[in-house]
């Protein structure tokens, strides 16, 4: 969770800083990662990612 949490900030950050492709690469590193955890998260917070 700390780690999609860090993903938040980054890409917040690069939008903060009108920096486009930073914030492109962190959401799709973000999303990456995620998607390899989803079901993980799934089961621990079954509130957080509907279907």
């Amino acid at each position: 969770m700390q780690a999609i949490l860090a993903d938040h900030r980054r890409i917040l950050a690069a939008i903060a800083a009108h920096d486009a492709p930073a914030a492109q690469q962190a959401l799709r590193d973000h999303l990456s990662g995620t998607l390899l955890v989803a079901d993980a998260i799934r089961q621990r917070h079954p509130g957080y990612i509907t279907d």
